[in-house]
């Protein structure tokens, strides 16, 4: 399809970032095409504020870690069992899969926990793996803290024994302070 030649003006600011973005996609016609896809996709656009996006970068730049404020003031007070009762990974699993925790299967599910805990910056590196009729699940954080791989540890626990439980087993394979490794075979 051919082209359309367009011409306008923008602020030393945008044009600064323009050529930083020139450098991922090449060309200025292809960082206009990605900004208008973006934002012409996008369903939330037009809600997403300077906070959220400040919040993404303290994310991202300062190594925030993202958790719900019950879940938070769960720790804060001590209490690892309460936190992991009230937090918000089931809730938050549905939000992202689109769907309840019963209609997914085990690996969806284990696939949306690595997914949601790399994006709220807990998991450094999260994955699962299929061999055979068992699933290795592996999590590796940098907090170096061995009471943060149990309390993840935990959270994956209580949902597998919630809705997982009668159909699988569960074998925990190590546990460290950077993260821990699981297994799950069918029963």
């Amino acid at each position: 399809m051919p082209k359309t030649r367009i011409h306008t003006t923008v602020s030393p600011q945008t044009l600064r970032k323009i050529e930083e973005l020139k450098k991922e996609y090449g060309t200025l016609s292809a960082v206009i095409e990605k900004a208008v896809e973006l934002q012409y996709n996008s369903e939330r656009a037009s809600v997403v504020s300077n906070e959220d996006l400040i919040l993404l970068g303290f994310v991202k730049e300062l190594n925030f870690t993202l958790c719900a404020k019950d879940h938070y003031t769960a720790l804060a007070e001590g209490d690892p069992d309460r936190a992991v009762k009230e937090s918000m990974l089931e809730m938050a699993v549905k939000y992202i899969s689109k769907k309840p925790i019963s209609d997914l299967s085990l690996e969806e599910l284990l696939e949306n926990i690595c997914t949601l805990w790399k994006i709220l910056n807990r998991a450094e590196h999260a994955e699962v793996e299929r061999d055979g009729n068992r699933l290795n699940f592996v999590f590796y954080h940098d907090m170096r803290s061995v009471a943060v791989s149990e309390i993840h540890l935990n959270l994956l626990k209580y949902i597998f024994d919630k809705y997982y439980s009668g159909k699988y087993r569960m074998r925990v394979d190590t546990v460290t302070v950077n993260g821990f490794s699981v297994v799950f075979e069918t029963i």
